[in-house]
């Protein structure tokens, strides 16, 4: 994969994240039970993508991560023990997740929570778990060290921070995200 397709698709997860990070911030409170599905899949979906990002800088062929599938737990234990740990060291001290045994728990979010619904339809009881501080701060931390591929910081204002401080309306942020990528 070139830098040119790397960077495509660090974009499109980027456009995952940001989606289930606008989304969240511009639903009251009362609703977000409603949109708690999407929020989960966006997420996971993202830090699917920067995994399979992280992987395939070092190395990983797209064959190869075909066959990891959406399994983030497998994903993530593809990684290098020095990113490893440097997942480990970017969360809070102390660290009260077992990054591992939190990726075990959600390993499938992305395809068990994008097909709940039929599922359910079709007579399933599946009890899915999740923890959304956990995904959301696994995304931030795969967001940064997938931004070094490239020297960028991902840190800078983005138009997702727009949205927040200055509540700028979604659709304006829509458009300036499209921009960007």
């Amino acid at each position: 994969m070139n830098l040119a397709e790397k960077k495509a698709l660090f974009n499109e997860a980027n456009a995952f994240y940001n989606l289930a990070e606008c989304g969240r911030q511009n639903i009251p409170e009362e609703k977000f039970i409603e949109s708690y599905v999407p929020y989960i899949v966006n997420m996971s979906f993202a830090a699917d993508l920067y995994l399979k990002l992280l992987l395939v800088d070092k190395g990983k062929t797209i064959k190869e991560l075909k066959d990891l599938k959406h399994n983030l737990y497998n994903l993530y234990n593809e990684l290098d023990p020095s990113q490893q740990e440097s997942i480990a060291q970017s969360f809070k001290k102390p660290l009260i997740y077992s990054i591992k045994n939190e990726l075990q728990q959600i390993k499938n979010a992305f395809p068990d929570w994008r097909y709940l619904v039929l599922d359910k339809a079709n007579g399933a009881k599946k009890q899915l778990q999740f923890k959304p501080y956990f995904i959301k701060k696994f995304n931030e931390i795969l967001r940064e060290m997938c931004a070094t591929i490239f020297n960028e910081s991902e840190s800078k204002q983005t138009s997702l921070n727009l949205l927040k401080h200055n509540k700028v309306p979604f659709s304006k942020v829509m458009k300036n995200i499209e921009k960007e990528h």
